[in-house]
């Protein structure tokens, strides 16, 4: 749900530099109701995070003049937390609170992006012939997304391809799922500039002569016994080839449970846990609701590597099978701080651990895990950011399906040409950059 502040009012920034003065404008889009011309309005300031040791704000409360339909004000946003500045006389039942969220200069400079990282298509075990995914995952207000079909990259380019030489915002993946024979751990490649699973078809001799020598030379295999050590080999050599290629490396939802038990060799996961050997791994994993168990062990053994110093990459993803009928597409996402709008920003925002996993099942609470100062921030931009800019996304989705499902209709790409640039304004507006 979209609040009154958001719907009806311009908030130019409400993402601010911490400590740092910064003037805020504050426009009614609504010519006849909102903020009147020369009526005075009573503002009231609160730091979310109240303490004694914050330095004085300039003002608490503040009395300013309408013009043009808009407010101005100047304020200093102590530390990196969320704000309120409320108004008092433009609504006569209640007072209308804003949100702002001053950020510290490293956080500031990145762009908060959105996406899913693991679906598949027809190709595959999918329902969806490729192009449509990337048009659905648009509507859905993804900022970034692969599909990633079972030993299969040739239909992530098809999806690709499907909207070439037109100017979209959102970044669209190479992908595919790896299974080297033998290696029953499900891998994501994420943006490399290669197949994993072909380089593997066509290179056997190589493969195999590589993964003799990780087990020859890598003395933390000792640690396994059995058949699970050539697995963990595996998975080290297929982590190694995504990363050289310029993609990201994701262990697959650990702790899933088919009939006969995890999916994954106990001794495997524990390896994978301990060492890391991957960029990221699923921490949510497009487990149906009568799944969560393994979301809650994924989530426990997480905490557990992590204060015990390993750390490393986490994503939330849908590993949704079609993208219209299946209950988990848009359930589960990732959102990224990226210094750079690109797929190589997203993959070294993940491996730099600048990401959060989010859970949205429609109907319930929305909920965000990471670390602590991104699940903060992700909350805030959840319900502050990303319901403006999933519209503007959505309308767009729309049309990259009329031009795929049409032939490349050019009445829906003169659509798209002019949207083109819709989300970027709109982030540099609500940063004030």
């Amino acid at each position: 749900m979209v609040s009154e502040a958001i719907r009806y009012f311009r908030v130019t920034p409400q993402a601010v530099r911490a400590d740092t003065e910064t003037e805020i404008t504050i426009k009614s889009l609504d010519t006849k109701k909102g903020l009147i011309d020369g009526k005075r309005y009573r503002l009231r300031y609160y730091a979310a995070d109240r303490s004694d040791n914050l330095p004085a704000p300039l003002w608490k409360e503040l009395e300013v003049t309408a013009h043009e339909g808009k407010i101005t004000f100047t304020q200093r946003f102590c530390g990196e937390q969320e704000h309120y500045v409320d108004i008092e006389g433009i609504d006569v039942a209640k007072n209308i609170r804003f949100s702002f969220y001053s950020l510290e200069e490293d956080l500031f400079a990145r762009i908060p992006l959105k996406g899913d990282l693991h679906m598949h298509s027809n190709n595959s075990d999918g329902v969806d012939y490729a192009p449509h995914v990337p048009a659905m995952c648009r509507k859905t207000g993804f900022d970034f997304m692969a599909l990633t079909d079972h030993r299969q990259y040739a239909p992530s380019l098809e999806a690709i391809d499907a909207y070439k030489g037109l100017p979209l915002d959102m970044i669209m993946m190479p992908g595919e799922e790896v299974h080297p024979d033998g290696n029953n751990v499900h891998i994501i490649n994420f943006g490399a500039r290669l197949s994993v699973n072909d380089y593997i078809r066509e290179h056997r001799e190589e493969y195999e002569r590589e993964l003799d020598e990780i087990l020859r030379t890598d003395d933390t295999l000792d640690e396994v016994e059995g058949y699970g050590k050539r697995i963990c080999a595996s998975c080290i050599w297929c982590f190694r080839k995504i990363r050289e290629n310029g993609g990201l490396a994701v262990f697959c939802h650990p702790y899933w449970y088919i009939r006969e038990g995890c999916q994954d060799l106990k001794e495997v996961n524990e390896y994978l846990m301990r060492h890391a050997p991957q960029d990221a791994e699923e921490l949510i994993g497009g487990f149906t609701k009568d799944e969560a168990f393994s979301h809650d062990l994924e989530i426990a053994r997480f905490m557990e590597s992590y204060h015990s110093g390993v750390k490393r990459g986490i994503i939330a993803v849908s590993d949704a099978h079609a993208m219209e009928r299946d209950s988990l597409f848009g359930w589960y996402y990732t959102v990224v701080f990226a210094n750079e709008k690109t797929g190589a920003g997203i993959v070294k925002a993940v491996r730099d651990r600048m990401s959060a996993a989010v859970t949205h099942i429609p109907g319930e609470t929305l909920r965000v895990y990471g670390e602590f100062r991104l699940v903060k921030y992700a909350h805030f931009l959840a319900a502050n950011y990303f319901p403006i800019h999933d519209e503007m996304c959505d309308a767009e989705g729309y049309l990259m399906y009329r031009y795929w499902s049409r032939d490349k209709d050019e009445r829906a790409a003169e659509c798209l040409r002019a949207l083109h640039g819709q989300t970027e304004e709109y982030y540099r507006s609500f940063f004030g950059i």
